[in-house]
């Protein structure tokens, strides 16, 4: 099992820790206060302890039009890794509701301006769902992944935040959302319950091979907590031995 932490932003998590819990990467958020020279001393940190960044994630709002300036030394550092773009997508308008089909234009316009700028640096985007953001629920990663159609575009499957909005009928989340998922992550909350081992088993069943992200507070990040994370998941879907993420097939 390809196991990687979703660190919160804190960066508490120390690699070697991680490597002796039997986790084999790290997701971390990136914003305006991400500094090129800290990201390149970090992902020396993770190199040297054989420790993948999985993904990194990136917030922003289908209101704005332009790309942050900072996101190019960001994706600069990250060329050529087997990395993926985590995308969420907010909104700062109060017209635009959770999941509402009004933003879908400036939304696509959006991922378009994300994708032309991650293709030359060979990173691959997942879309992201997330309460409380406009795009908020699983099938709103599919609808505009589907309205896309390109290769570099895949989805990311939370299973904390579809349990907070959805929480019906989980094998048809999974089953739409299959295709195109690159990405697969479980709360601390979920770890244990039968939505968890019932999420893995789907996937397994439906041939996915890929990471499974763990979202835990970095308050409880100790090698013994994870340990029992990973005990407590059981049997998983066999993944790679690195945490590269394979696109969705599509046209380009």
């Amino acid at each position: 099992m390809n196991l990687y932490l979703v660190d919160d932003g804190a960066h508490v998590a120390v690699p070697a820790l991680l490597r002796q819990a039997g986790i084999a990467g790290i997701s971390i958020p990136v914003d305006e206060t991400t500094i090129a020279s800290t990201l390149r001393d970090a992902l020396d940190q993770y190199d040297t302890a054989r420790l993948a960044l999985v993904s990194v994630r990136l917030t922003l709002d289908i209101q704005v039009a332009e790309m942050p300036v900072w996101l190019h030394d960001v994706l600069t550092v990250l060329a050529r890794r087997a990395t993926v773009i985590e995308l969420h997508l907010s909104s700062s308008s109060q017209h635009d509701a959770p999941s509402s089909p009004r933003g879908d234009g400036r939304a696509v316009e959006l991922i378009k301006q994300v994708l032309e700028r991650t293709r030359p640096h060979g990173l691959a985007v997942s879309l992201s769902h997330r309460c409380g953001d406009w795009l908020e629920r699983i099938d709103d990663a599919v609808r505009l992944a589907m309205r896309l159609n390109r290769s570099i575009l895949g989805l990311t499957f939370n299973l904390a935040h579809w349990r907070r909005i959805d929480g019906r009928n989980l094998d048809a989340s999974l089953h739409l959302a299959a295709p195109r998922m690159v990405l697969l992550t479980l709360g601390t909350d979920d770890v244990g319950l039968n939505d968890a081992k019932s999420a893995l088993q789907t996937c397994a069943r439906l041939g996915y091979r890929g990471p499974v992200g763990l979202e835990v507070a970095d308050s409880a990040v100790s090698a013994a907590t994870l340990r029992w994370v990973v005990g407590r998941l059981g049997s998983a879907p066999a993944s790679p031995a690195r945490g590269a993420v394979t696109p969705p097939t599509g046209s380009p």
